[in-house]
């Protein structure tokens, strides 16, 4: 992805601020053209086509596409003693460079896409408190029917609500979350974009006189972002942490467990992801 754009942010009383964004985004996708086997493949002896060992079939072709818009964002934000709040909305031109002719045009716009989101924190992240996230990833006015495309689509609705209880000792969160699939693919503890989760963790623990903080994610999840859901699309996923702080540095270290998928040692190795990592402040 590549772009280019502008802003204007205004400072207001009260701890408030409002901005304008106006950028152009230009995204590269390749796609590619697999080979197509001929008919005489198809005629080859049973016999020949057993022995001759399976090769898979390369490309033949890469093909580029091209995805500009243009997007226009207005955004408020604000800090209170009570609220924190953020929120933002705006529309992605999507554009084009030849007509339906196939001429070249300087500029064409056939739809405009809204988008918007709020995330909205009630209370402070050090004691119990409501975390609201939401938003529209697009809400397509003219959808094209070609290309199986709806005004808008429950995968690109995402939502998080999650309520934290925090005592002397222990911590508690509560989490349902339906987030976009190509987000929840680079997330560790969260492998499918509907579930939900809890996470419980203690952070009154000292080692080597430093305050460390263990606990464990349980998620219950679906692969896909709908409404009919069937018992055997449940994903259950338990991922204890741990956080240290060691040297100069701190070490995270996590463990998750695909619980559904193992019934032996084969699956156990194939369903389980560690995930280890130390940062140093300079």
């Amino acid at each position: 992805m590549s772009g280019i754009g502008a802003s204007y942010v205004l400072r207001l009383p009260f701890n408030m601020a409002s901005g304008v964004y106006l950028y152009y985004n230009k995204t590269s996708l390749l796609q590619n053209i697999p080979a197509v086997q001929t008919d005489e493949a198809d005629e080859e002896p049973a016999e020949e086509a057993a022995e001759d060992p399976v090769t898979p079939v390369e490309p033949i072709a890469v093909q580029a596409i091209d995805n500009e818009s243009l997007n226009v964002d207005l955004r408020f934000a604000g800090a209170w003693p009570v609220i924190t709040l953020d929120f933002a909305a705006g529309f992605t031109l999507p554009f084009e460079k030849t007509d339906s002719n196939e001429q070249k045009v300087i500029l064409l716009i056939r739809r405009a896409d809204l988008h918007t989101g709020i995330s909205m924190l009630i209370g402070s992240s050090y004691t119990s408190s409501l975390l609201f996230q939401a938003g529209l990833i697009k809400l397509i006015f003219n959808p094209n029917e070609e290309d199986e495309e709806k005004v808008l689509a429950f995968k690109d609705v995402y939502i998080l609500i999650e309520p934290r209880f925090v005592a002397k000792n222990v911590g508690f969160a509560f989490s349902l979350y339906n987030i976009p699939p190509e987000v929840s693919e680079r997330l560790f503890y969260i492998s499918n974009p509907l579930g939900v989760n809890v996470s419980i963790y203690t952070s009154n623990i000292q080692i080597l006189g430093k305050p460390s903080q263990f606990g464990a994610h349980i998620t219950l999840s679906v692969p896909e972002s709908t409404i009919q859901i069937t018992p055997d699309m449940l994903n259950l996923q338990v991922a204890p942490f741990g956080t240290m702080n060691i040297g100069g540095g701190k070490l995270d270290a996590a463990v998750m467990c695909n619980v559904l998928g193992i019934t032996n040692f084969d699956t156990f190795i194939q369903n389980t992801r560690f995930s280890i990592g130390y940062k140093v402040q300079l």
